[in-house]
């Protein structure tokens, strides 16, 4: 017997895919990724086989990797067990079982049957399914026997959809029109207990059927339309002779022994038929290419399946005779597997929950992810194939399609987060799908953040001055002479965003800047310093444009914005009245516009009639008259020397 070194044991055929699709499961579900759905259908034969041998068989079921993959099973039906039976196979069931897997027995009703030839026991993987006894139902189907039938679901699912029914039957055996009869009997009541659930129920009809050909009337009842109809994985085709012995199921010996049939393996007598639901691709689904008479190569029609080598394993025939060995000993039949796919089952996540807090207009977006968590699923096509749509609302827009894989990273996309509304923002995204039986159909992921206005930057406290003009005097000679420009950010409050002072770009000027930049001003302003060194200018107006830089607080969708400042600064030489130039109000020098400004500058009656320079007549006023005196001395002084 093989040892196990994980709960499945690697494929034989590529152990690094196994390992790569294992830590992809690892990252993406919790526990240990085992399984799909591995269903098995067995006559034990009352175990009057080899106990051991019987053990060895539901060993290599769990390790078989046919498929292209090996799991534990996840349900057993097993037909001719008597109540005496029953300590007997649970132990064995149990003791075969991969490393942390365990097995809980099912409802179980003998009803007379330990006399006859057995009932029908089910088995199944605690904490992967879970039966609903409610559901229980013991038919009977004529001569002393009776079909049992389960109600199963997936742990963690809650769909009706990702429940299933599971019928094990053993029918009235033996050739014969009247023993063919009593088999169309038991499959009509099987039938009218089946068609009496609502079309599209997921439905498995396994058991020893003691159907002898195609053309048995239970078999063909079976196909017959109706909510219950059955389907055949190997097709309604012959099924006899020797060109079809891989799909016979009995006997794997040739002789009688012990109370074993013998004859040899020329028989299909074991099923899984199943409805509709289970042959669309979705949710529960058989996986093509799966069903198979385990350990059966196809080369034994009238033979012990232990004849000669055994080439189940083409690649492994020390195994495959190892196999062929427990399964003639072990009963009179061999199992039937199939493998069915698992409904989907939907996660989902947004990123971020919170995008913090942005500045009107910012262009961010949010991060949707996607995953098909179906539980315990080895290959992507162990579960239904994800189908979703995410919508967003709120502060989301868009409405998206996606699928998902098991066992595939996220599927990922991006929804923008409308930012155009000052103030607390919120939205959601809502996942949805509408695969069959999928658990989590409906995900609701929020976001929140905070919208801020953008900073006014000002040249004045309670308007947006962006453009200004600001005049200094200071005498020449007079050493460093510094003065201050307030920037403002006007409205503030904890809506809008700090302003950010970040420079001066200053064009020619004999100015310089002392303190140019200034972060996070809110109510308060922030005061740009400047400095003129008098000590050896001539007298005269001085001039400087700056464009003063400024930005958002670090946010996202910060923007700049600048602000024109120009500076004029005189510098007063002697006074005016003693230049030989009368007029030459700014002592440049010269009699031009910046004399006629600062004319105009002081019109009207003098506040101090000895201070008043541009009083050119003395009268006490600037008037008219001063205008004359001086556009009579208009241009370029005399030399003053």
């Amino acid at each position: 017997m093989r040892q196990f070194c994980t709960p499945f044991g690697p494929p034989r055929w590529l152990t690094s895919l196994t390992l790569t699709v294992a830590l992809l499961s690892m990252l993406i579900v919790s526990g240990t990724a085992e399984a799909q759905l591995r269903v098995v259908t067995y006559n034990i034969a009352q175990t009057l086989g080899d106990e051991e041998a019987l053990q060895t068989v539901i060993e290599e079921l769990h390790a078989d990797d046919k498929p292209g993959f090996d799991v534990p099973v996840s349900l057993f039906v097993f037909q001719e067990v008597r109540t005496m039976d029953l300590p007997v196979l649970a132990s064995i069931i149990n003791a075969a079982a991969p490393p942390g897997v365990s097995y809980i027995q099912g409802t179980y009703s003998q009803t007379n049957q330990d006399n006859v030839a057995g009932a029908q026991a089910m088995f199944y993987r605690a904490g992967y399914l879970v039966e609903n006894p409610s559901e229980f139902a013991n038919l009977n189907t004529g001569a002393g026997r009776r079909t049992n039938r389960w109600q199963l679901r997936l742990s963690g699912y809650s769909s009706a959809d990702a429940r299933f029914y599971i019928y094990s039957s053993h029918l009235k055996a033996e050739t014969g029109t009247a023993n063919q009869q009593q088999r169309l009997a038991g499959v009509q009541t099987i039938r009218a207990d089946a068609d009496s659930f609502p079309e599209g129920t997921a439905i498995i009809y396994a058991g020893d059927m003691n159907f002898y050909n195609n053309n048995e009337p239970g078999y063909l009842f079976f196909l017959t339309p109706g909510p219950g109809q059955a389907n055949d994985p190997l097709g309604t085709g012959n099924w006899t002779g020797p060109g079809n012995a891989i799909k016979h199921s009995q006997s794997p010996r040739k002789i009688m022994a012990g109370g074993l049939i013998g004859g040899g393996m020329n028989q299909r007598f074991d099923f899984q038929l199943s409805t509709d639901a289970f042959n669309d691709g979705k949710g529960y689904s058989l996986m093509p290419d799966t069903y198979r008479s385990f350990g059966n190569d196809g080369m034994k029609f009238n033979d012990a399946i232990n004849d000669g080598n055994n080439f189940y394993y083409p690649d492994n025939v020390p195994l495959s005779n190892l196999i062929a060995n427990a399964l003639h000993d072990g009963s009179d039949h061999i199992p039937v597997v199939a493998e069915y796919q698992i409904p989907a089952r939907m996660n989902a996540n947004l990123v971020p929950s919170n995008f913090g807090t942005v500045i009107q207009g910012a262009s961010i977006t949010a991060e949707w992810q996607v995953l098909n968590t179906a539980p315990q699923v080895v290959v992507p096509e162990g579960a239904d194939t994800l189908i979703f749509f995410v919508n967003g609302a709120g502060v989301l827009s868009g409405n998206v399609p996606g699928q998902a894989k098991a066992l595939d990273p996220p599927t990922t996309g991006q929804m923008n987060i409308n930012t155009n509304t000052v103030g607390p923002a919120s939205g959601t995204a809502t996942f949805t799908s509408n695969n069959t039986g999928v658990q989590n159909p409906v995900i609701t992921r929020t976001i929140a953040g905070n919208v801020l206005a953008p900073s006014q930057p000002s040249f004045a406290a309670d308007e947006v001055f962006t453009n200004t003009t600001i005049e200094f005097t200071f005498d020449a000679d007079s050493g460093t002479q510094s003065f201050n420009v307030p920037i403002w950010n006007v409205g503030f409050d904890e809506w809008q965003a700090l302003l950010n002072v970040d420079g001066v770009d200053t064009l020619d000027s004999p100015f310089d800047v002392v303190v140019d930049s200034g972060l996070d001003i809110g109510d308060a302003p922030f005061d740009l310093v400047f400095e003129i060194n008098t000590d050896g200018l001539d007298a005269g107006l001085y001039t400087a444009d700056y464009f003063v830089l400024t930005s958002d607080e670090d946010l996202p969708g910060a923007m700049t914005d600048e602000l024109m400042l120009t500076i004029n600064v005189m510098i007063d030489g002697e006074d005016p009245k003693d230049s030989p130039c009368v007029g030459d109000l700014t002592g440049d020098g010269q009699v031009n516009v910046f004399d006629l400004l600062e004319l105009l500058g002081q019109w009207g009656a003098c506040d101090d009639p000895e201070d008043c320079p541009a009083d050119l007549t003395e009268d006490g006023q600037v008037n008219v008259f001063d205008l004359l005196e001086l556009l009579g001395n208009w241009g370029v002084c005399p030399d003053r020397s």
